[in-house]
């Protein structure tokens, strides 16, 4: 019998077994199937087990919280925001948790407005809004990448009924700010309503 007349006998419909160890793959149970399937250039199924700690590669600590880990994971899944994951895990342990914050800077021209509430993540657009169109009369601030709501498809800047809409959603849901649209070619821009979430430079 050829090795390929053996192949095709072996049942290639079950998975292997293979775990990942010490940073290398082991083939725990299915050694014959594997060969089959490289002799038949097919795909294999596999039940992968990791023993490697997974938590500690993702997280980079060799110390950590492993239900804390889980609860984090399946509250980023099923909530909207970071906020309502953090305030779910609140509830759920009796503490609050807090991460590191992940600020953003935002950019704003003063020429039409000194107290208004627009930004802008990018500091080429924003300048279009200074006395003279020099960045050196920039405005230069910093927010909390959690303190802006942003959905999928922000409204038109200019359509207020919308704006205010979002903002409303955005207020009821623990933000500061929501990204909005400024039109074909524009980047973003940032509408802070609540102005405690800026911090000076």
């Amino acid at each position: 019998m050829s090795k390929e007349e053996w192949a095709k006998n072996v049942d290639l419909s079950e998975p292997i077994d293979v775990v990942f160890e010490n940073g290398k793959f082991y083939i725990d149970d299915g050694h014959h199937r594997y060969y089959a399937a490289l002799i038949l250039d097919k795909k294999l199924k596999v039940n992968l087990v990791i023993e490697d700690k997974p938590i500690a590669k993702i997280t980079g600590k060799q110390n950590y919280d492993y239900d804390g880990f889980h609860r984090s994971f399946f509250a980023s899944i099923h909530f909207a925001s970071e906020n309502e994951a953090l305030q779910y895990l609140a509830d759920l342990t009796g503490k609050r948790i807090k991460i590191a914050e992940e600020y953003k800077t935002i950019y704003r021209g003063d020429f039409a407005s000194k107290a208004g509430n627009f930004w802008s993540f990018d500091p080429e657009f924003a300048t279009q809004f200074t006395r003279t169109g020099q960045q050196k009369e920039l405005k230069i601030r910093k927010i909390k990448s959690s303190d802006i709501y942003t959905i999928d498809k922000p409204p038109f800047a200019g359509d207020h009924d919308e704006v205010n809409e979002l903002i409303k959603e955005a207020t009821e849901k623990g933000f500061k700010a929501v990204e909005l649209n400024e039109g074909r070619g524009e980047p973003n821009s940032i509408f802070v309503f609540d102005k405690s979430a800026i911090k000076g430079v």
